[in-house]
């Protein structure tokens, strides 16, 4: 009953725009625990009571404006990506509304993660009201990855390991952003790491997917242009155990990079 009343307060802030009152719930409200920036499904969990997130609800039944308010003043308390019981973040909200002006401004805000899946295998993207608002998604996505991309062939050409792993804290990255990316030469950052001896590099790369038999312009793969045994036998063992993985992981790892749409309709 108690959450039933506050759930009730919360809804009633939202739609009429009462800020100072949304104020004051926001302060007493508990998140749940963060979802993991890769995750692609939500998994509920009947034993515990999970509050509302009031940017769910706000993004099915408030303005704009309170909207906003929300995200400039309590996005430290608010899970961006939180998924309900249907897996729906506020993005599928906003994209199945067709609130365009919402999905922008949800895209604007650091950690929001376009690649989220819901219980259906769906995207954002692949559930938006119309056309309208499945373009301007498609193109807020090109223009991340090309920007972004683009940045990740500069960090790997100039060795700039701590900009590279910034740049992969950012979700959307760990899967819109190509780990095997090539320079001109062939160059992938697993080579450079590999050629520069930085272990802890190389297990970064292993473990976000690096492809360990990608040739460079001189058909030298990572392994080739190392001196170094511990980073030889690293490799050799990250080539083994992707030959090694059960078909069940190797689908799944497809579901989270690929989409899981893409791949039901693959096989």
């Amino acid at each position: 009953m108690e959450e039933s009343l506050k759930t009730y307060r919360l809804l009633e802030a939202l739609r009429s725009g009462d800020t100072d009152a949304l104020s004051t719930i926001m302060l007493a409200y508990q998140p749940p625990a963060p979802s993991s920036p890769a995750s692609s499904t939500y998994q509920s969990n009947s034993q515990y009571a999970i509050p509302p997130s009031p940017l769910l609800l706000a993004t099915q039944c408030a303005s704009y404006q309170t909207i906003e308010f929300i995200t400039n003043n309590f996005l430290d308390k608010i899970d961006i990506n939180q998924q309900d019981q249907r897996g729906n973040t506020a993005l599928h909200y906003a994209s199945q509304m067709g609130r365009i002006d919402v999905c922008e401004l949800l895209l604007r805000q650091k950690n929001i993660n376009d690649t989220v899946v819901n219980n259906e295998g769906e995207q954002a993207i692949e559930i938006a009201k119309n056309q309208e608002t499945a373009d301007f998604l498609e193109e807020n996505r090109a223009k991340y990855v090309e920007e972004n991309s683009n940045l990740f062939r500069k960090y790997i050409s100039d060795s700039n390991y701590v900009g590279i792993q910034m740049l992969f804290q950012d979700p959307r990255a760990l899967v819109l952003i190509d780990i095997n990316t090539q320079s001109p030469s062939g160059f992938t950052l697993l080579h450079d790491a590999a050629k520069r001896k930085n272990l802890d590099m190389v297990q970064f790369c292993l473990n976000r997917g690096a492809d360990v038999s990608i040739r460079d312009r001189k058909r030298k793969v990572a392994a080739d242009v190392t001196k170094d045994e511990r980073i030889k036998n690293m490799l050799k063992h990250g080539r083994l155990e992707m030959r090694n993985l059960k078909w069940e992981v190797v689908r799944e790892i497809l579901m989270v990079t690929c989409g899981r749409c893409l791949l039901e309709d693959l096989f």
